[in-house]
Order: C-alpha cells, then structure tokens, then sequence
C-alpha cells in the first residue's frame, strides 16, 4: 500500500470514528491508534483514549496489557498535514508524565479522579514488573530532535523497565497492515552469507540452515526494507508470567529436550523459503523475511487480557498459531 493510499483511508477511517463515537477527530485518532497499534476492540480503545481533556498532563491513552505484562501510556497528536512533525516540547510532556503519576492525590486535587485511578493503577503494575511504554503517536514526518530525545530517555530509563517510542506515519502503516491482517513482512530479499561459514540442521523444526551474517549485511537489509523487517509487537522488557511469551523461551531453556532448539524457537530473525528451492554457497535468493514470533500469533501466545482502571475484562482470543514452514538463521 502506497503511503499517500493509507493516509487517505486512515483519515477516513478518524473521521467515521468521530462521527460514531461523537468525539472529536483528535480523540478518534487516539481511539484509532488504540485498535491498530494496541489490537483493541473499538469499545476498548474508547475507553483507553478516554483520558485526553484539561489537565490530562499528556496522557491520551492509558491501558494496562496483562498477557504482554505492560502499561502503554500514549500521546497524540493528529497532524493534519502528514509533511509536518510535532514540537520537542510535545514529546517532553509525555516524556515527564511518568514523574506526573507519581502523585495521585494531585490529579484528585486537579479535578481527575480517572487520573487518579491510572496514577495507582500504574504503581501497582510496576510493583508485578510490568514494563513501562510511552507512545508518541502522530501521522507526520520523522524528526531527528525527536529521536535524539527519544534515545536519551530510554538509555536513562530502560534499565528500570521504562521505553519510549515514535511512532510516526510510515510506522502506523506497518501496524494498520498488520492489525489488517495484510501482511507488512519484506515478500523477497537477498541474504549474503559470510563465505564457508554455514551449515545445515535438520531436526524436530525442519530443515535449517545454520549460518554467519555480516552485521553490514543485516544493515543493508534495513536500510533497504525499514521496520517491514520486523513485526511491531516487540518483547522488550516484558516479566515471565505464566502464559507470557517470556514464560515460553524460559520454559525451552529448562527443558533438557527442548533447549538444545532454543536457537531455532527464539532466533532474532528468520526466513521462509521453499523448501525445493537450492541455495547457493553465498546466498539466499527471494527469500521470505519475518521476525520471530509477530505480535498476537506467536506459539507461547494463546489469548490476551488487558484492563483499564475503571474497565477489567477479558480480550477476545487471540489469533492462533502460526502456520507454514521456515528456514532459519
């Protein structure tokens, strides 16, 4: 899909949320975001964008992930003119707002009892070690101040579990494939492997082929192919609660029988060919490209629960298992 082809139905899609929700397009972006960035239900994004009003400190979207054992704390801003970014002070106020939630009692002073909630709602996850996730959100440009400010909060604050993220146009198209169930993985790439240093597996897993990649090569791979390269739902510092993809690759490595095919379960990256294809000794051609384990449809994954301080429910099921062959490196 042409970027300019998903703008154009994204800002149609804002607009019949607004007109269904009666909210403004600014709250329906939020609620947008909610169900193809965060894989709500519509019902449940309302809810999560329901904090955005006077004296929000920043705070647009708010929701507790209990499967993926995260807090996701949102800002938006819905540019109308997609060759714009927001201002670094708009990104420093969701970048403070951790800091802003230490205190309940001020929101209740405020005014915000909802904040309030969220505040203790908050401390009690990050007493379970939930990870912490800031989303800045808009549909614009990238901007490099924006970035740089990005990469200093989280080599401060990653350590206690804490990120931060932009995710800006050509990001939020990746995820509106994704939550389409489109398909947003590279379809063909050349992979270059480092002369006479590979071999191949065979095992439980299927036919493998066990190889040394340049990190030159990786680099070129993405600055041809982006993000398309990943699947956006990406671990991070995600705890090990039962049930939790985490849970899973600790349960392969205290498996005696399973952990000697940890490498081929939890490699960073790996590449679906067919299987009567011959590969050459120094490469793979039109291979098939995908990270490990994408978003609602991974092994360890059967179901999600999310909640919200005034909202606790179950999440529809999850997608089910992924089906299909690999070849991994």
């Amino acid at each position: 899909m042409k970027s300019s082809t998903f703008e154009q139905r994204m800002r149609k899609e804002v607009a019949e949320i607004a007109s269904r929700q009666d909210v403004s397009e600014e709250r329906a972006f939020a609620i947008w975001y909610g169900i193809h960035g965060l894989m709500l239900d519509e019902l449940e994004a309302v809810e999560a964008a329901s904090y955005d009003g006077g004296n929000d400190r920043g705070i647009d979207i708010f929701v507790v992930d209990d499967e993926l054992e995260r807090v996701v704390i949102g800002q938006t801003k819905y540019l109308k003119q997609s060759n714009k970014a927001p201002k670094l002070g708009e990104l420093a106020l969701l970048l403070d707002v951790l800091d802003e939630l230490a205190d309940p009692q001020e929101y209740l002073d405020a005014g915000r009892p909802d904040l309030a909630e969220a505040a203790e709602a908050l401390a009690e996850a990050r007493e379970r070690g939930y990870a912490i996730q800031l989303h800045f959100v808009y549909p614009g440009n990238k901007k490099d101040e924006l970035d740089r400010k990005i990469r200093q909060f989280n080599r401060k604050n990653s350590a206690d579990g804490a990120t931060a993220g932009l995710l800006k146009l050509e990001d939020l198209e990746l995820l509106a494939v994704e939550a389409n169930g489109e398909g947003s993985r590279v379809p063909e790439a050349e992979i270059r492997l480092s002369e006479a240093a590979f071999h191949e597996e065979t095992g439980k897993y299927g036919r493998s082929l066990v190889a040394t990649i340049a990190g030159s090569e990786l680099k070129r791979l993405y600055q041809d192919h982006g993000n398309r390269m990943f699947d956006q739902n990406v671990r991070l510092f995600l705890g090990a609660r039962k049930g939790t993809v985490n849970a899973g690759i600790r349960d392969t490595l205290q498996s005696p029988s399973e952990r000697t095919s940890f490498w081929a379960y939890n490699n960073g990256l790996d590449v679906s060919t067919d299987p009567s294809q011959s590969h050459s000794r120094n490469q793979l051609q039109r291979a098939h490209c995908r990270a490990k384990y994408p978003d609602a449809r991974c092994p360890h994954r059967e179901g999600r629960r999310r909640h919200w301080p005034s909202l606790s429910r179950a999440a529809e099921p999850g997608l089910g298992r992924m089906a299909g062959q690999s070849h991994t490196i």
